[in-house]
């Protein structure tokens, strides 16, 4: 295996030769390609002048300090160097002060800077969230830039300040947006957690010695993922997995269709890992939505890592497991309604001890587009608000909360705001002696180390 030192040297040279080669005269005729493309930006034409593009509910902007565009949600980043260049204006004044701007409010809207230095990032939101849960959003889009380019971009850009980023971006927009829409509709995002495929606890325990007793010399991490949850994985016994490099995991599997043709075979950084070095992921969907990945130290072991995912798959069908998994993916999601709460319309239940969260499926009322938001953002305001106390309750127009904290979980369950306190506390019980009971289909409880 590379030391740290090692692969954070090597990451440093390959990201300064990329940015060196997009500079050079052989790269210098790149354009759009003439076809159209499937996979277009959907609001990529847009520009500030437009009504379309100030009526969006959530900007997203990321620039050097030079005022150079890089990524924006919306619209076309060449045509917005002038908002950008205001933005810049505007922390460089906070600078200019000895201070560090950090949230604007303009009437509806909500102006929120991240400083990561060389790179700067603004999150403009009339959604009407708590202003630590936008900087988080975007604290994760600038660690999916990291995961992508490792933190040897911030020496490109202090060495040539100028450097125009997106060529070493280019084509990974759509990776971008989706984070960023995802992180918008996962409440395991803001919670810091991993959402697991519900499974019987026999066929989670054979999954997890199957990746550890296949598991090569060279594989560092293996997981087996279904969509954005995670069946079991395997880690090394020290260095456990964190969620947000999850997350940022899930989204580039997610967001690419090459991925799902054949075995691939891509550079990744784990920011929390290490941010300066890059590790090497094998990526196979074993089946429809179903991926197995395996992340290794070493730039040259996708050979060694494709035989191991052989035997995994292997036994996988030869212990039917792949078929129960994919049953599940596809018929296992549960309802309110399996609880025997009559009650209790929705919850969210947090495991503290192994940072999962368990949500049950969407059913009446939340069947729509617009009230499963309104109900996102419920869990988002209660989240917020019941940091630092046991209980918290909340009535709204549509619905009740009552968010129970302790050390061990958290509980957020909605029900009519017709319900007293008495019955939501009494339902909340009941809820958890379900969970206890349940909590082995769930959860990942002992995933394999080694």
């Amino acid at each position: 295996l590379l030391s740290v030192s090692e692969a954070e040297g090597l990451s440093d040279k390959l990201v300064t030769e990329m940015a060196e080669g997009m500079e050079s005269e052989e790269l210098a005729h790149f354009s759009a390609p003439a076809v159209p493309n499937p996979y277009a930006r959907k609001f990529a034409d847009e520009e500030p002048s437009d009504a379309n593009w100030r009526s969006h509910k959530k900007h997203v902007f990321v620039f050097s300090n030079a005022g150079k565009p890089i990524y924006s949600r919306y619209g076309d980043e060449s045509k917005l160097s002038g908002v950008t260049g205001i933005l810049s204006a505007i922390i460089s004044f906070g600078e200019s002060e000895d201070d560090e701007i950090m949230e604007i409010v303009a009437g509806d809207h909500k102006f929120v800077f991240l400083q990561k230095r060389p790179l700067y990032l603004v999150g403009v939101a009339a959604t009407k969230e708590p202003t630590k849960h936008l900087r988080m959003q975007l604290e994760y889009v600038h660690a999916q830039i990291i995961c992508l380019l490792t933190a040897g971009v911030n020496k490109i850009l202090e060495t040539r300040a100028h450097f125009d980023l997106r060529n070493l971006l280019a084509g990974t927009e759509r990776m971008f947006d989706n984070l960023i829409s995802h992180i918008d509709h996962d409440p395991s995002v803001f919670t810091d957690s991993m959402h697991c495929l519900p499974l019987a606890p026999e066929v989670r325990s054979t999954v997890g010695k199957i990746l550890l007793e296949s598991r090569s010399p060279a594989v560092l991490y293996g997981m087996l993922i279904a969509r954005y949850q995670i069946v079991n994985l395997v880690r090394p016994r020290k260095h456990p997995l964190l969620p947000s490099d999850v997350h940022l995991v899930l989204n580039m599997v997610n967001s690419s269709e090459s991925f799902r043709s054949n075995e691939s075979w891509s550079p990744i950084c784990l920011p929390n890992f290490n941010e300066r070095g890059f590790l090497h992921a094998y990526v196979q969907f074993i089946a429809t939505d179903v991926c197995l990945l395996l992340i290794s130290t070493k730039g040259d072991s996708f050979y060694e890592l494709s035989e191991c995912a052989k035997k995994i798959v292997f036994s996988l069908n030869a212990t039917n497991c792949l078929p129960e998994i994919e049953h599940s993916l596809h018929h296992g999601a549960f309802a309110p309604a399996a609880t025997g709460i009559p009650e209790l319309i929705h919850f969210m239940y947090l495991s503290r001890s192994t940072r999962q969260l368990a949500v049950p499926d969407f059913v009446a009322p939340y069947r729509h587009r617009k009230s499963r938001k309104r109900l996102f953002r419920l869990y988002q305001y209660a989240y917020d608000r019941a940091k630092g106390t046991e209980l918290f309750y909340y009535t709204s127009e549509f619905e009740s909360i009552l968010a129970w904290e302790t050390h061990h979980f958290a509980i957020f369950a909605v029900f009519s705001p017709l319900e007293t306190k008495g019955i939501l506390i009494r339902a909340c019980n009941q809820l958890l002696r379900w969970i206890k009971r349940e909590e082995s289909r769930l959860f990942i409880l002992n995933s394999p180390v080694y």
